[in-house]
Formats: C-alpha cells, sequence, structure tokens
C-alpha cells in the first residue's frame, strides 16, 4: 500500500510539471488600483456614485481607490481624482448643490462665492458647507452634516437660475448678508452688491420684505450710504467707521495731481480738507519690494501738493479708538466722537399685539404707510 501511494504521488507530482511546462501562465487579474485602467474610468471633475457606475466603476472599487489615495472625497457620495488640483468653494458648492437637485437653493455665504462678492467677515475659501433656503422640499430631508438650511422666507423674484442652479439674487444675497452685521461690515456687502449690478431701489424694496426680521434695522443706513466705487472691503469698513465716529463724509477713488503732475486715486479723501486716507491692505504689497518704494514717492508727491496723508491698516480700522483715528480727526481739524456702533438706525421698538404688519414696516423706517402703493422707482433717501 505504501509503494502504490509512492508511485501515485510522484505520478501526479510529474503530471502537474507536465502541465505548468505546456500551459502558458494565466494573465494577471486586473485590478481597481492599475493607473491606466483608472485613467480611463474615472469621470472628469467630480462625480457621484451613479456617474461612476455609469463609467464601470462598482463601489468596491471607489472604496480601493478612496483608501489609497486615488481618488478623494469631497461630500457625501462625492468624488475626485485626487492628483487634480484642489477644489475651490465654487467649485464645490457648485458639486454639492446639484447633487441636492433643483429643489435646492443657494444663499446666504454659499449665494455669496456663486457671484463673487464680498462678505462682511473673511470667510475661509476651504469651508465646506453649502448654506440654502430652508424650503417646503428641503425641511426634513436627509441633506448630510455639509448643508446647513436659512430658515427666511423668499419671494420667486429673490431667486434666478444661475448655470443651471438655483441662487439668491445679488441683492438678496447681499441683504442676507448684512442682517445682524456692524453699520461698517454692512457696508462691505452692499457697496459689493451696487458694483455687481445690483440697484439701490431695489434693495429698498427688499428691505420693506425683510421688515421685522431679526437684524434688519441695520439695512436702512447701509443701504443709504452705500458706494459702488468702493474697490476694496477695507475702503468700505473705513468708510463706515468715519460715519460711525461722526466725522466728516469722505468721498472715495477721488482723482488728485501730485506735486510733480503725475495723477493717483485716493481711498478716501476730503478735497476741502486736503487730507488723504490711505489703506494698506495686504494685496497691495503683494508683488514686493517694488511696490512699497512706489507707494513711498506716491506719498511724498502727494504731501509735497500740500495733502496730509494718513495711513491705516486693517487693524487700525477695526481698532474703534486706535491712535490713527485720533490723527485722522486732528488732521481733519475735528473732534472724534465715541464710535456708535448704532449709527443711523431707527430707535428699537416693540410693537404692541394685533398691530397689522404696514405698521410695522412703517416704523422701519422707509416711509411706507398703510394701503400705500410704490413702484420700483421709489426711494426713502
Amino acid at each position: 500500500m505504501r509503494l502504490v501511494g509512492l508511485w501515485t504521488g510522484n505520478a501526479a507530482a510529474r503530471v502537474a510539471r507536465h502541465h505548468d511546462a505546456v500551459m502558458p501562465p494565466p494573465p494577471p487579474q486586473s485590478s481597481a488600483n492599475d493607473a491606466s485602467a483608472r485613467r480611463g474610468k474615472l469621470p472628469a471633475g467630480v462625480f457621484g456614485l451613479q456617474e461612476a457606475e455609469a463609467a464601470g466603476l462598482t463601489r468596491a472599487q471607489l472604496r480601493t481607490l478612496h483608501g489609497n489615495g486615488r481618488i478623494e472625497r469631497v461630500g457625501p457620495g462625492l468624488y475626485r481624482d485626487a492628483e487634480h488640483e484642489a477644489l475651490d468653494a465654487r467649485e464645490w458648492i457648485d458639486a454639492r448643490a446639484r447633487r441636492l437637485g433643483r429643489d435646492a437653493i443657494i444663499a446666504h455665504t454659499s449665494a455669496a462665492i456663486v457671484w463673487g462678492m464680498r462678505t462682511p467677515y473673511t470667510t475661509d475659501s476651504r469651508a465646506r458647507e453649502l448654506v440654502i433656503l430652508r424650503t417646503r422640499e428641503a425641511f426634513g430631508a436627509r441633506l448630510g452634516g455639509d448643508v446647513r438650511t436659512l430658515p427666511a422666507q423668499y419671494a420667486s423674484s429673490h431667486v434666478v437660475d444661475r448655470n443651471g442652479l438655483r441662487v439668491t439674487t445679488v441683492a438678496r444675497t447681499a441683504l442676507d448678508l448684512a442682517r445682524n452685521c456692524p453699520f461698517e461690515r454692512a457696508l462691505v456687502t452692499l457697496d459689493h452688491a451696487l458694483a455687481l449690478g445690483a440697484g439701490r431701489d431695489e434693495l429698498v424694496l427688499l428691505a420693506r420684505y425683510m421688515s421685522g426680521w431679526p437684524g434688519t434695522r441695520v439695512l436702512r443706513p447701509a443701504i443709504r450710504w452705500a458706494e459702488p466705487t468702493a474697490e476694496s472691503g477695507l475702503e468700505s469698513m473705513a468708510r463706515g467707521r468715519t460715519l460711525a465716529r461722526h466725522l466728516p463724509e469722505p468721498r472715495l477713488q477721488l482723482p488728485l495731481v501730485g506735486a510733480s503732475g503725475a495723477s493717483y486715486r485716493a481711498d478716501l479723501a476730503w478735497p476741502e480738507r486736503r487730507v488723504v486716507l490711505e489703506l494698506d491692505g495686504r494685496e497691495k504689497y503683494a508683488v514686493g519690494m517694488d511696490a512699497l518704494i512706489a507707494e513711498k514717492r506716491r506719498e511724498d508727491d502727494l504731501r509735497q501738493a500740500g495733502w496730509r496723508v494718513v495711513r491705516m491698516q486693517y487693524d487700525d480700522v477695526g481698532a474703534p479708538d486706535g491712535p490713527r483715528w485720533h490723527e485722522l480727526a486732528h488732521a481733519l481739524g475735528v473732534t472724534l466722537q465715541p464710535y456708535d456702533p448704532e449709527y443711523g438706525m431707527t430707535p428699537r421698538w416693540e410693537p404692541p399685539r394685533r398691530v397689522r404688519r404696514s405698521h410695522r414696516q412703517e416704523d422701519f423706517g422707509l416711509g411706507l404707510k398703510t394701503g400705500g402703493q410704490f413702484g420700483t422707482n421709489f426711494s426713502p433717501f
């Protein structure tokens, strides 16, 4: 029995060696990690599960690619090639909103990013949050942790279609951002909204619509003093601070001529007092030392022409009682008044019970009357 078993085992080994010599080795199994296959299968840009399945990728392959760092997850059910450049905020909002469908209305900071609008406060461009209006379709839906709903009413005229997405208009976006902000920060958004094409009358009508909402007391003075000529948010903030300190009203981007005959434009100026306020933002000197030298020559040229130049940086503008404000008041020949955080706002007023909404609108300070009809050219200023 042992001999038979030994012979049988030896014969089986000889047959196996012969089979390996005659038959070619099996081709290697294709893997989802193969770079060439992945290049041909990955959809372009940001893609979801449906696009991946249409391209021939299974969910198991997506998990493998994600685990190996070949693709990155940019949102619930959203992926992209990890070797491409990082997504900016606008691309991410576009992809995330399309994932929600046509019922999503992009609003607030997300709408500002879509329009390229300045916001009252600096936002992180890498932030991954989508703000939408709380509509009937969105209420109670599973939106994901990166989606925030804004509980606010809206009319059909407040929403437009932009590249296949529903987004609040420039005017509505600006007023949503300006609410609950200090006066000077509300100017940052409203100045830019006018520069982007929103009309002052449109802002007034929207402010009427928002009458009685939280934070709307700041809208009246902010709309009144908004100017489309502000070239940066720092200019808007500085002009708002000068008004809130009860300093004379400055002029934006005033053309000046130096002693050498060169032409310049001042950030803020008081021509009748020969005073210029120059704002030093980070972007002004981003090009290097040449910009610093040119700015110094420009300042010397203006001083020789009889202008008094006061310089402020971002921290100086944000400090209500900083030494630069006292220097500016001294140059203007006025006394610096305490900072008024409610500059131009109507006094706080709580309506009695059972008061019609038209009365509440009248106390908002926009000149409304019960049952009155106003056209689009109505302006209370």
